[in-house]
């Protein structure tokens, strides 16, 4: 092999490499491009999901959806705790119970509960009957629902209030009373004083009315007159 003829292959080789060289350039310039185009639309996309994130915790926020809790006694058809949206009326929660029951105070509802009232979280509200009207409808705030605490009742069969002509007056203990002592109290004859001492024991007004077989327009004739 003479020197033109190695010279001749010299240069094949180099453009050989060369044109290799060419080639592993491309690819690297497309495996690059391809690169590039898939962290820019997967970044695009991540910041899409975060600002639609941000937008629907904003218009929660706006919209107020978040709940409340509220404990509903008394009154009402169907007492107990109750989630409702933020910002619901305690007309809603009342709707949601079933609504008022028959021995609901419409003396107490009408003066002093304010149906329009916002409820707020872990809220204690108390629906007054009838014969809680003694203890709330002269001293309660004008057109306020708070919960409404009424006067505990005590479990002693020796307490004793004066009366009109200032004598002294021994409430009546359900619990204990003999079926004489409930026949003197209104409306109580001797089948229903059977009856109260049939079902005994009972801890409240409310637990009384639901066991002792005595109609409620009853127990509210006597109401203030008993204890447990």
């Amino acid at each position: 092999m003479n020197f033109l003829e190695v010279k001749d292959l010299l240069i094949n080789q180099v453009k050989n490499i060369n044109y290799i060289l060419l080639i592993i350039v491309y690819l690297l310039s497309v495996i690059s491009a391809i690169i590039f185009v898939f962290i820019y639309f997967n970044k695009k996309e991540n910041n899409i999901v975060i600002e639609n994130d941000f937008i629907d915790q904003e218009e929660s926020t706006i919209s107020g959806k978040e709940e409340i809790v509220v404990d509903l006694s008394g009154a009402v058809n169907l007492p107990g705790v109750y989630r409702l949206e933020n910002g619901s009326r305690l007309s809603d929660l009342i709707k949601v119970a079933g609504g008022f029951n028959e021995d609901a105070s419409e003396k107490i509802i009408g003066k002093i509960i304010n149906l329009s009232q916002k409820l707020s979280d872990s809220q204690k509200i108390y629906i007054p009957y009838k014969w809680d009207e003694s203890e709330v409808i002269d001293t309660a705030p004008l057109g306020k629902i708070e919960t409404i605490v009424l006067p505990e009742i005590e479990n002693t069969s020796n307490n004793i209030e004066n009366n009109p002509d200032n004598e002294p007056k021994t409430k009546i203990n359900i619990n204990t009373a003999s079926a004489e002592e409930l026949d003197s109290l209104q409306g109580i004859g001797p089948a229903y004083a059977q009856k109260i001492i049939s079902n005994r024991p009972y801890s409240n007004v409310e637990d009384f009315k639901q066991k002792s077989g005595v109609p409620s327009a009853t127990i509210l004739k006597f109401a203030t007159e008993i204890i447990f």
